[in-house]
């Protein structure tokens, strides 16, 4: 789907982020709750090293950075409980969903090579709550 928003952002000639409104001129797009929470899921996965910067190629991993994109999802989750469309909500569960697994399997896989999650203060992972819904939860370093 994003490859797709961005072969017709290439295609339309505007430039990177802008779509050409009803008069052909190049614009921002327009600001909805979707767009809003999508922007901070590529946010979570650029600092998760899914996603490459686009001047150098390079991927990265700042998981600080990924947490935090991931805690302010699930904080407007929270926040906007009852007070959205159904597509939005799904939206927001199915993303805040894969990203969790992909935080896990990201530290998983740099705690198989050099990194250990008692060097955090708090550590990641996907625990089933009393509604048997995948959360995030967080566990202090004692």
């Amino acid at each position: 789907m994003a490859e797709e928003v961005k072969k017709a952002e290439t295609d339309c000639g505007c430039g990177e982020g802008k779509v050409p409104d009803k008069e052909g001129r190049c614009v921002m797009p327009e600001v909805t709750f979707s767009a809003f929470v999508m922007s901070l899921n590529t946010s979570a996965l650029y600092h998760l090293g899914e996603i490459a910067d686009p001047q150098t190629g390079q991927k990265t991993v700042d998981f600080d950075l990924a947490r935090h994109a991931i805690d302010s999802l699930t904080m407007i989750q929270e926040k906007t409980k009852g007070n959205l469309s159904r597509e939005e909500e799904e939206l927001l569960k199915n993303l805040l969903y894969d990203l969790k697994v992909r935080f896990v399997k990201a530290a998983k896989k740099i705690d198989s090579v050099s990194w250990r999650f008692n060097d955090f203060k708090a550590i990641y992972a996907v625990c089933t709550c009393e509604n048997k819904s995948f959360s995030l939860c967080s566990e202090k370093k004692r």
